[in-house]
């Protein structure tokens, strides 16, 4: 932050600059803010739904003190959303990098590894699997995931041996060296900080679709933090005027919707105690909203002076504390020049704002089946009870009542019991619901496009293989555009950012483990810095196989191999390398460098002459010599002069033909 800004920011009374940028960036913040309340309400209902949460009525209360069940909601939204989460998360980690780089030369080969390997050490840093999974739970829910990426230096105090020179006069060394420890402030981690964003927290710029949110004039976000982090923050130079924040009252919060009062109660904001309207130590925790937004810097003066020279617009990060301070405003000066969030929705749709989710999309349905479950046992509870026709003044009435084995009958009774007491018998008018109930879910997974195949269950009767295949990838393909979608959109830009951010900000050398490549199979551990990073490379396009569908391919290519073993002259006829199709296989399997089981040439001639029996004739017992032409590695004879290729011998060299008329080997 420029001195000066600073300087200004720190003094109690807010200047004319400070009054302006506060009210300015607190307008954009509440334009968006209206906007985006308009989905609290089908948010909150969408998670109580996906939590399986619901009001409790009188008729519920009576039952749980009966002992009997009580409403419910049929869990269908968990399930849907959980497996759309599955499936996103296997497809998008199945590779050994999560992001994959390709050099457009040879020589761009080296800093693409390195630059996959600084993302992959960011990603296991941020423990990046279990932000995945909540990004994609956040699409599923509320139908927009958000992740924010910032560049992050952490420091910590180190012990540190440093060497005293001793005393010299004339060149000659009167006293020792002598070594003493120091402690002081070192950089414990140079990288990339990720991290999710509540959509009730998010404050895109609501003029445009979120799709294209990168076009705003502005994009927003809130976060609670504690007073002692910005008082450290503030001996950093980070944020400034910390102690002249005002605790927000609740006629500011409710502008928040429900889930900030949820998470304020957690948070300790509104708890007694923590500092709504105190002072001092009782303000535990601070709003921030952070406000990242085009200007031109020339246009705001502070001091009289201009913000900036520039007369362009700029991107700056503004950051207000409760609604009522600016702690800090500085350019962003990332070299990708973009906000840094990345945002995904379920569906891509450039006519809205925002696209429904998966529980929007499911909400009718599964409300109806929760309503004849419930209506089903609310009938069946109505059924089983007990409702009696009495004759009062013939039955005992408190042996009724409290439900005794014996019921008595009064002297005045007389005849058949049915004139007294008798039972009612009533119609239950809910037997079909449980196949209606079947039904909508079927419908359900029609319109979701996640069935049984994607759940994991199997339906009764007999199915062939390649039928259960094809019916599995058809099953996954609408899934699959929209994984695809969700990645192209969000994920790989949140990457590019990351890797942006490596190529300026690390300063620092930092150790990082290769993948084994053809020139070094084995995995090595380098020192690497930014100078490491400097190639010609990009993101690899994404793959959206699913493991499923590779096992398949892998499977094909394992039955042309052994198709070309048993008949070695298909392999020349139809010019394909033995070799290549098992590498290939080893490696669809999951094999990670198979090439590290390979013989060197050397090895491999051994293997093959010690496979091959040893005759002193040239035959073998009860054959002839072979009599076609011969190479290096010739093939060894055999009977009616066929040449004979032992099956452990594995794959023949280029130049092992064998005596059979034709130049090629056989095995028999």
């Amino acid at each position: 932050m420029d001195e000066q800004v600073q300087s200004d920011l720190a003094k109690e009374v807010q200047s004319p600059f400070h009054k302006q940028m506060l009210q300015d960036c607190k307008a954009l913040v509440a334009c968006s803010r209206r906007k985006m309340e308009d989905y609290y309400a089908t948010w909150d209902k969408n998670d109580d739904i996906y939590n399986a949460i619901l009001k409790s009525n009188k008729e519920d209360k009576a039952a749980n003190e009966r002992g009997e069940p009580e409403r419910m909601v049929v869990p269908i939204s968990y399930a849907q959303i959980q497996t759309f989460v599955a499936f996103c998360f296997s497809l998008f980690m199945q590779r050994d990098r999560f992001f994959e780089l390709e050099g457009f030369t040879p020589e761009d080969d080296r800093p693409a590894k390195v630059g996959e390997a600084l993302l992959a050490r960011d990603l296991s840093k941020n423990i990046f699997e279990a932000k995945l999974a909540q990004f994609l739970l956040d699409i599923a829910r509320f139908g927009v995931g958000v992740l924010k990426t910032t560049w992050s230096v952490e420091k910590q105090m180190v012990r540190k041996t440093v060497t005293k020179p001793g005393v010299t006069f004339l060149g000659v060394q009167l006293t020792a060296d002598s070594t003493e420890e120091v402690t002081e402030w070192d950089t414990a981690f140079e990288g990339n900080r990720i991290v999710n964003v509540s959509p009730y927290r998010f404050f895109p710029d609501t003029r445009l679709p979120l799709t294209r949110f990168q076009e705003g004039e502005f994009c927003a976000s809130e976060e609670v933090y504690s007073m002692s982090q910005l008082k450290q923050w503030e001996a950093e130079g980070v944020v400034a005027g910390v102690n002249f924040i005002r605790a927000m009252d609740r006629e500011v919060n409710t502008s928040r919707g429900n889930k900030w009062d949820d998470s304020m109660e957690v948070g300790g904001i509104l708890t007694p105690g923590a500092g709504v309207k105190g002072d001092g130590q009782s303000k535990k925790n601070v709003i921030i909203t952070e406000v990242q937004r085009t200007i031109v810097p020339s246009q705001y003066m502070v001091d009289d002076e201009p913000l900036g020279p520039e007369e362009h617009p700029i991107k700056y990060v503004i950051w207000i504390a409760n609604d009522n301070r600016v702690i800090k405003c500085e350019p962003m000066n990332y070299l990708h020049n973009e906000y840094t969030y990345s945002v995904a929705q379920f569906v891509y749709d450039n006519n809205k704002l925002m696209s429904n989710g998966l529980s929007d999309i499911m909400d009718q349905l599964q409300s109806v089946i929760s309503w004849f479950i419930n209506s089903r046992i609310t009938n069946v509870r109505k059924v089983i009870g007990d409702k009696l026709v009495v004759n009062t003044s013939m039955v005992n009435m408190n042996d009724l009542k409290e439900r005794r084995p014996v019921i008595r009958l009064t002297g005045a009774a007389t005849g058949e019991i049915d004139r007294y007491i008798k039972q009612l018998n009533l119609q239950d008018v809910t037997t079909t619901h449980i196949t209606d109930v079947k039904y909508l879910n079927d419908m359900l997974q029609m319109v979701t496009g996640i069935n049984d195949s994607l759940l994991g269950t199997v339906r009764p009767g007999k199915r062939s293989a390649t039928e259960n295949r094809n019916t599995t990838s058809g099953a996954a393909a609408r899934l699959r555009t929209l994984a695809t979608i969700i990645f192209r959109s969000a994920l790989e830009p949140c990457g590019r950012q990351m890797l942006s951010n490596l190529r300026d900000g690390l300063d620092g050398e930092t150790y990082v483990k290769l993948l084994g490549q053809e020139a070094n199979l084995v995995p090595e551990f380098v020192k690497v810095d930014k100078s490491a990073l400097v190639g010609h490379y990009d993101f690899e396009v994404f793959d959206g196989t699913l493991p499923t569908e590779r096992f398949y391919t892998a499977q094909a290519l394992e039955e042309l191999l052994t198709g070309i073993l048993s008949n070695p002259q298909a392999a020349a006829v139809l010019g394909m390398d033995p070799k290549k199709l098992m590498m290939e296989a080893l490696q669809l399997r999951g094999v990670r460098n198979p090439e590290r089981f390979l013989l060197d040439p050397m090895q491999q001639q051994m293997m093959m002459q010690n496979a091959q029996p040893n005759t002193a004739n040239g035959a073998v017992a009860g054959g002839t010599t072979a009599t076609g032409p011969t190479g290096p590695n010739p093939g060894v004879p055999g009977t009616n002069g066929q040449p004979v290729l032992p099956v452990s011998a594995g794959l023949l060299t280029a130049g092992g033909t064998g005596g059979n008329g034709n130049g090629f080997p056989q095995r028999v």
